[in-house]
C-alpha cells in the first residue's frame, strides 16, 4: 500500500498556493483544521481547497466539524477526543464521509478500533511545536505496537520530517500527517516527495 500524506492547514486563503504545491508533490489527503476561526471563513476557504482538491483527486477532510464536512461535501471529517462521540457523529454522516479519530496511546488506539472509524491517527510520535501538546510524545517503539495490535488503519503525527518519516513507515503506519514540513518548507512539492521517498 502506498504510504498516504496528510497536510493539515488553517482556514487561511494564503495557504492554497502551498497547498497546491504540496499536493504536486503528493500529498494524497488536504485536513482543513478549524481552530478559532469563524464559520464563514472556514466555509470559504473550505470551499477553495474542495475546488482544488476535486481538481487534483485529493481527498478533503474536515477536523472536528461534521456539519462543514457535509456542507463541503468533504471526503471526510477527523474527530479529537474531546469533539462530538464517534457513534453519534456516525449517525450524522452515514456512509457519507469517513471518520478518522486522534488517539496518544495504545490504550486509546485500541478503543478506538472499536468504534466506526476508518482510520485512527496516533501521536505525537514526535516533539512537535505546531500545537499545544495534548499527550507526552508516545515514540516509535509504541508506535510500532498501535500498527501490530490495531484494526483499522493508523496515521502517525507529531514531528514527522523527511529526516524521520522512513522509520514511521518502518513502524507500520500507512500514513504521515505533517503540519510544519510543509508549512515551512522552501519547496513544499520536493519537500512532499522527500517525507514520501
Amino acid at each position: 500500500m502506498d504510504l498516504r500524506l496528510h497536510f493539515l492547514v488553517p482556514a487561511d486563503p494564503a495557504w492554497l498556493p502551498r497547498v497546491e504545491a504540496a499536493i504536486s508533490g503528493g500529498v494524497s489527503v488536504v485536513q482543513l483544521r478549524a481552530k478559532g476561526t469563524d464559520d464563514r471563513t472556514l466555509l470559504a476557504v473550505g470551499q477553495k481547497l474542495r475546488e482544488l482538491t476535486d481538481h487534483r483527486g485529493v481527498s478533503l477532510v474536515v477536523n472536528d466539524r461534521p456539519d462543514l464536512a457535509l456542507l463541503l461535501e468533504a471526503d471526510g471529517v477527523h474527530l479529537g477526543q474531546s469533539d462530538l462521540p464517534v457513534h453519534e457523529v456516525r449517525r450524522l454522516v452515514g456512509s457519507s464521509l469517513q471518520i478518522g479519530l486522534s488517539t496518544h496511546s495504545l490504550s486509546e488506539a485500541i478503543e478506538a478500533c472499536e468504534q466506526p472509524v476508518d482510520y485512527l491517527a496516533f501521536g505525537p510520535v514526535f516533539s512537535t511545536r505546531s500545537k499545544q501538546a495534548v499527550a507526552p510524545t508516545t515514540g516509535l517503539r509504541t508506535l510500532a505496537e498501535v500498527t501490530k495490535r490495531a484494526t483499522k488503519p493508523v496515521v502517525a503525527i507529531g514531528g514527522i520530517s523527511s529526516a524521520n518519516s522512513a522509520r514511521i513507515r518502518e513502524a507500520g503506519a500507512v500514513g504521515l500527517a505533517v503540519i510544519e514540513a510543509l508549512a515551512l518548507a522552501p519547496d513544499p512539492a520536493k519537500e512532499a516527495q522527500a517525507l514520501l521517498a
